[in-house]
């Protein structure tokens, strides 16, 4: 029975497998006319040129890639620096496929970075027990959105012993109710799994308990260490994307055309992200003091996700 079933998971994946080499086929095939035809002619092009392609990818299980898709639709019609932006996804993309293509002769952590960024996805009995961590963890910050009809939620937590800031994705489909995770800001007590990767940060959450628990992780002392925290993590991951970073003693400040900045001590500015709607609120909370400041890095800007007032800590 058991050879039975081994078998037929092997069938599987080796379905899938096809499956996929054949849509990262047209997926290159795809990106070359789009390269050929000129950034120009991608901003003329419908939400449908992009849909279309996202759609052909889902068929064929490379959920990543359609993903990834759907959201350089929006670059186009971002503003200013719109092409600059979109050459640089479009340059991260073509380096996965290239990479895939040659995906035996890489180390094995990358091989796994590469096939997450597909839509591979990892179960808990997936991972060996050395992935796992267990400590005393703080729910340091949430995020949820929305894609098509699936909803995402991005939990970071932060380890008392390990120092590691992790991150546990959960999905809902419609009406389908998230799993349950205590608010940011509480403590609990759990076991995190890690996804294999070159640069390990996503894992799986498994038994938490709350507990009384105190403490704040360690911050970077300016916006030059958050550009080198990020380039490094870049260097081992090129498909990273978001960085967390804790900043110490930030002043949020307003600019021109309503646009939020966040001041270092060493007067540098580090943009805040324009989608970002509760500047208000975080320059009342530290009445326009310095904060302690948690948050995500896109290597373009900044989204608060919580900050620290006289170690007190407060959610965005």
């Amino acid at each position: 029975q058991h050879a039975k079933r081994a078998a037929a998971k092997d069938k599987r994946m080796a379905e899938r497998q096809r499956k996929v080499d054949a849509g990262l086929e047209e997926l290159e095939r795809w990106l070359r006319d789009l390269v050929r035809q000129g950034l120009a002619h991608a901003q003329q092009q419908p939400t449908r040129y992009w849909d279309g392609m996202a759609a052909r990818l889902v068929d064929a299980q490379a959920p990543g890639l359609a993903r990834w898709l759907r959201n350089l639709a929006s670059i186009p019609a971002s503003g200013e620096g719109w092409s600059e932006r979109l050459l640089a996804e479009l340059g991260l993309l073509y380096l996965l496929l290239e990479s895939y293509r040659r995906l035996e002769t890489l180390p094995e952590p990358l091989q796994a970075d590469i096939r997450s960024r597909i839509g591979w996805s990892w179960q808990e009995g997936d991972l060996p027990a050395h992935a796992w961590v267990r400590d005393r963890w703080l729910i340091i910050g949430q995020r949820s959105h929305e894609e098509e009809q699936l909803r995402v939620r991005r939990a970071w937590l932060w380890g008392r012993e390990c120092g590691r800031l992790t991150l546990v994705l959960d999905f809902a489909y419609q009406n389908q109710p998230m799993t349950p995770l205590a608010a940011p800001g509480t403590w609990i007590a759990a076991e995190l799994g890690f996804f294999p990767s070159h640069y390990p940060q996503r894992a799986l959450l498994r038994n938490p308990i709350p507990i009384e628990e105190q403490g704040m992780p360690p911050a970077l002392a300016d916006s030059t260490a958050l550009l080198e925290a990020y380039s490094e993590a870049l260097a081992q991951q090129p498909w990273l994307g978001i960085l967390p970073a804790v900043l110490a003693e930030v002043t949020p400040v307003r600019g021109d055309a309503n646009r939020w900045w966040l001041r270092d001590p060493a007067a540098r500015q580090l943009p805040i992200n324009p989608g970002f709607s509760a500047g208000w609120r975080l320059l009342a909370l530290g009445g326009g003091t310095p904060l302690t400041l948690f948050g995500e890095w896109n290597g373009e800007a900044f989204w608060p996700l919580g900050a620290w007032v006289e170690r007190r800590f407060a959610a965005f």
